[in-house]
């Protein structure tokens, strides 16, 4: 086969592999759960893709046994209790781990053989047959019918309904019969009465209507009516048949012939079409190709700057030219006047013009004639060209106005396709996350452990290439958690603990860093085996005694390192750390580790956002340039504006009753030359220094600039070579006139040293429990709207849940999801906003959290409806993203 059929080909595996994931999520639990109806449906739906596609690919293992695990499927929805049976659920997930196992193999074009299937695959399925037993006809047949619709009002205008036409079809057609009228009495009287028992009372009335009108019409007209009323009750049907049971006309108007159905319900019914979810078709793209798509929009943003930089200048050089015009044109003018200063005599300027007639000069008194000679004639010329010189440089200025405008234009465009590839290129965390809790059952069968897993952020999107970096040191952390954390039941009941731990994984983006949390309520790590490890492995007790306990907890990440004696599958909380460490690092993000006796251990990665094309404000320090993410910026002000106190060490800036410490970039990014300006054909926006406000941890720190100049979107580049990058750096950018400008990381750079910690820890307390990131709830049917608000939460520091609509959202707070506010849309299907707030404030355990409404009615009386209800503010869109987080921070501080 060719490249590009290959390439479809695995494509459909990847497709196949999600498929799978999907169905062992709903069976996890499944034995003591069951599987609801909806998840079931699911399960068969990909089951049935997976089985189709594998047979259409010619990948005929894969399309057997997909097709058999259908079968077993539909036994157990028709008959849910089955699932209930001991040992079914591994039985499943085992027959998952064997189609999985196989679709590698076709991805690898590696054969499957056959002493395999007999004496893996095989055994499984028959220990499920033996179960479940075989597929009956009439199970299947009632699925059928079920899939296929269980409202009764559909199943019988399908049927009773059409016979009923079919029957003044012919009726129609043979208009001379003499009980043509009784027949339509007596259609029109059944079918009436069918909409009575079925809840249709607007189709009775439209059945009743029909009937008046034909008491009432004269025999001329009677067949043009009772046409007219067929293709009424067609059009009923048809809505029925679609579901739109609130279209349905009640009567039809006889406004021309042939009759039509009244303009209410007018509508074709071509564009009826029953409810559905918004489906949208997918297409998977190698990533490499994303990459070079996005290198190539880094190509383009680069000559976007550029252009835009040439047409600043072109500016500039118009200007100057009109300058040199005016100038030209004022040097011409005194050119004229002196030279008609001079005297008669001085080459007889004023003298008789050869070209004059002598009669004239006969006639006319010399002081009455102006005569021009040669030079007058050369500044005429001048004069003329200006006016031309002037007439072209207007032409240019129009002319580049009109490319600014298309620059403009082009600079929107790539703003968007920016966006656009940047959330192709991203995934959610919950794509790894998924795949834990099967880990964590298996382990907890096979080493007598309960254990759940909470993961929060699981929306939080992460580069493709990072996330399947992070799936294996994920995975390591977690079932390290669990051997050597999560303690065993009995000694949790001891411990006054609940036999179930806990282990959670938290995701947020805080600036321009992503932030991984995992933690566990175990037993934490021991100082004293750490200790007891390092002297084994050769430190001396020495170099040990002025360790700090934040020092000989890092120890864990040293190859080799395990405070345990034994070696299993699991054991050893340090095993292996020091490869998380590395991979973590190849990423050029960062690990830490904290632990407290008895109350658990809690591991903090964070990874930078890889993002090609960002924001970023250019700023000057000390005559160089360097940039800094927009996203990592809280906020800029002028340092003359501010009241600075000097410390002992580094001036202090009191803002908005905080104290925040000062670190002048100058004095940490010293260049071993004399200072001097940059050169450049523009100005700075801001010619004095300023003072960038930074979150750092809990607190807020300053890094004061000379001179700020501009934000402006660039092009992010790695710096390669055999010397990396300082700590602190993540890369360059390239300007549009070719400037190359180091990209501070300001997170990174500010924890060089636990100097800036240790200054800015006195300034302000905070308690322990306000580190961790305020929840956020956005509830809202979109997708693409929750995802964006998602962003610009994250980017803000908060952790953000989401939820469809408003019954979901009541179902997530109820079963105990945790979060600090909500902010919920309107309109929605199940429950819109205004319903979900009632319900948010009628429940005690709920009501004091806030909710902003957040919609496009902008009416008073939606925002009157809202606040009357207890909303806590209310924003129509488009909104102010700076205006809706102020909000958010003064409900969340109080």
């Amino acid at each position: 086969m060719d490249t590009k059929e290959w390439e479809v080909r695995l494509q459909f595996l990847d497709e196949a592999q999600d498929y799978l994931q999907a169905i062992e999520a709903s069976l996890l639990g499944s034995q003591a759960q069951g599987i609801e109806h909806q998840n079931m449906d699911a399960i068969l739906r990909a089951a049935h893709s997976i089985k189709g596609g594998s047979a259409m690919m010619g990948f005929s293992f894969l399309s057997e046994y997909a097709h058999r695990l259908e079968d077993f499927f539909k036994i157990i929805k028709a008959n849910p209790a089955n699932i209930c049976q001991p040992g079914l659920e591994s039985l499943f997930l085992t027959s998952l781990d064997y189609l999985k196992q196989m679709a590698q193999h076709y991805r690898l074009q590696t054969p499957i053989s056959e002493p395999w299937l007999a004496d893996s695959i095989i055994p499984v399925f028959a220990k499920m047959q033996a179960i479940l037993g075989d597929l009956q006809e009439e199970d299947a047949l009632g699925i059928l019918a079920e899939d296929e619709g269980e409202d009764m009002r559909v199943l019988l205008f399908e049927t009773e309904v059409e016979s009923c036409l079919d029957r003044l079809d012919a009726v129609l057609r043979n208009p001379e019969d003499p009980c043509f009228k009784q027949e339509f009495l007596l259609a029109g009287q059944e079918l009436g009465g069918l909409g009575e028992m079925l809840d249709l009372p607007a189709f009775s009335q439209l059945c009743q209507f029909i009937c008046d009108q034909l008491e009432q019409t004269t025999a001329p007209e009677i067949h043009g009516l009772a046409q007219a009323a067929v293709r009424s009750l067609r059009y009923s049907q048809s809505l029925v048949l679609a579901q739109q049971f609130e279209l349905l006309p009640t009567d039809f108007t006889l406004a021309e012939t042939p009759l039509a159905i009244s303009p209410v319900s007018a509508r074709p019914p071509a564009i009826i079409a029953p409810p559905k979810e918004a489906e949208e078709s997918s297409v998977r793209i190698p990533l490499r190709q994303l990459n070079g798509l996005g290198e190539l929009f880094g190509e383009l943003t680069t000559t976007r700057n550029g252009l835009s930089l040439q047409l600043g200048w072109l500016h500039q050089l118009v200007g100057l030219l009109q300058e040199r015009i005016k100038t030209l044109d004022a040097v011409n003018a005194k050119l004229r006047f002196a030279y008609d200063g001079l005297s008669p005599t001085q080459g007889n300027p004023r003298g008789i013009s050869p070209s004059i007639p002598s009669e004239l000069t006969n006639y006319f008194d010399r002081l009455e004639l102006d005569h021009y000679g040669d030079m007058h004639l050369i500044s005429q010329e001048i004069f003329e060209t200006i006016v031309q010189i002037q007439e072209v440089s207007e032409d240019i200025s129009a002319a580049l106005n009109e490319t600014e405008s298309t620059s403009r234009e082009l600079s929107r465009t790539t703003r968007q396709m920016q966006g656009d590839i940047t959330r192709i290129r991203m995934r959610p965390l919950s794509d790894i996350t998924d795949r834990f809790p099967r880990a964590l059952r298996d382990m907890a069968e096979t080493y007598a452990k309960q254990v759940k897993l909470v993961v929060r952020g699981g929306t939080t999107l992460i580069e493709q290439s990072i996330l399947q970096s992070l799936q294996d040191p994920l995975l390591h952390m977690v079932r390290n958690a669990f051997d050597h954390g999560i303690e065993a039941p009995e000694e949790r009941i001891q411990a006054q603990k609940n036999p179930v731990g806990e282990i959670e994984i938290t995701a947020y983006v805080r600036g321009n860093q992503t932030v991984i949390t995992l933690r566990d309520d175990g037993a934490g790590i021991d100082s004293q085996k750490i200790y007891n490890r390092a002297l084994q492995m050769g430190f001396t007790e020495a170099d040990l005694a002025t360790a700090t306990e934040q020092e000989l907890l890092e120890l864990i990440f040293e190859p080799g390192f395990s405070t345990t004696m034994a070696v299993t599958n699991l054991s050893g909380r340090g095993v292996g750390m020091d490869v998380v460490r590395t991979s973590i690092q190849s990423l050029a993000g960062s690990i830490s580790v904290e632990t407290q006796p008895n109350q658990g251990t809690l591991f903090t990665l964070r990874l930078p956002l890889s993002l090609s094309v960002l924001r970023v404000f250019i700023v000057e320090s000390q005559g160089s340039l360097f940039a800094f993410p927009t996203n990592s910026i809280k906020e800029m002000i002028l340092l003359r504006d501010q009241i600075i106190e000097e410390s002992a060490t580094m001036p202090i800036l009191s803002w908005k009753d905080e104290k925040i410490p000062i670190f002048p970039l100058h004095n940490w990014m010293r260049c071993h030359r004399p200072p001097f300006s940059v050169e450049s054909n523009e100005m700075p926006i801001i010619n004095e220094s300023v003072v960038f406000l930074v979150p750092q941890a809990e607190y807020l720190v300053g890094i004061q600039v000379d001179r700020y100049w501009r934000e402006q979107e660039v092009t992010v580049r790695p710096v390669e070579g055999n010397l990396s990058l300082p700590t602190g750096f993540s890369g360059c950018i390239i300007l549009g006139d070719g400037r190359v400008v180091p990209l501070i990381d300001p997170t990174s750079w500010l924890t060089l040293t636990n100097e800036t910690l240790a200054v800015a820890a006195p300034i302000k307390s905070v308690d322990q429990t306000s580190l961790t990131p305020k929840t956020i709830m956005v509830v809202d049917d979109s997708p693409n709207v929750r995802r964006f608000l998602a962003m610009g939460l994250e980017k803000a520091g908060y952790r953000v849940e989401q939820a469809r609509d408003g019954l979901d959202a009541i179902e997530k707070l109820t079963t105990g999801t945790t979060v600090n506010i909500v902010i919920s849309d309107v309109e929605m299907p199940r429950l819109d906003g205004f319903g979900f707030l009632a319900q948010v404030k009628a429940q005690s355990e709920l009501k004091n959290i806030p909710v902003v409404m957040l919609t496009s009615r902008s009416g008073e009386k939606h925002r009157r409806l809202a606040m009357n209800l207890g909303a806590s503010d209310y924003f129509s869109k488009p909104f102010k993203e700076y205006d809706l987080i102020r909000a958010i921070e003064h409900l969340v501080i109080n």
